[in-house]
């Protein structure tokens, strides 16, 4: 049985992160947009070192793990790359702060606001992109390898383990 619930883990974390955190923020987002600027951003740098999801191991990039890099929660020391991500989470929540634009290194990809007809999104990784649509994050939840659960990069279906 626990083998089962295992193989399922996944799936059930991708509809519980749906419904719970990614349509909320989506709908959250279209609405505010009528009232001033509104940016959306999936965070996905995974790092099998603090990204921790504490009740399922599935080895991704869960909700609220860009907060190890605005907060240390530990003393052990940040690597290059993961300095450079926490810088990188730090300007731009610091410049969403001050000036109301999430502003610095993500300014040279380009972050357009959300509006009713358009929900593009930042993917903050070691490199930044460009996302054209919010609801693409519905399905995305990543595993050991970076992959998503459904497509790799080249769209070739992934099993999970």
């Amino acid at each position: 049985m626990a083998t089962k619930l295992t193989a399922i883990a996944p799936y059930v974390s991708n509809i519980f992160s749906t419904y719970y955190f990614k349509a909320p923020a989506f709908h959250k987002a279209t609405l505010h947009s009528d009232i001033m600027d509104t940016y959306l951003y999936h965070f996905e740098f995974y790092n099998e070192n603090r990204n921790r999801s504490y009740y399922v191991d599935m080895g991704g990039v869960a909700h609220g793990d860009e907060l190890h890099y605005l907060f240390k929660f530990d003393d052990e020391p940040y690597t290059d790359t993961e300095q450079a991500i926490s810088s990188k989470m730090i300007e731009i929540f610091y410049s969403f702060m001050l000036y109301g634009k999430p502003t610095g290194e993500t300014s040279k990809a380009g972050w357009p606001v959300v509006t009713k007809d358009s929900f593009p999104y930042m993917r903050i990784n070691v490199e930044n992109k460009l996302g054209t649509h919010y609801g693409d994050t519905f399905h995305a939840t990543t595993y050991s390898g970076g992959e998503s659960l459904e497509k790799s990069e080249s769209s070739k279906i992934i099993n999970p383990k």
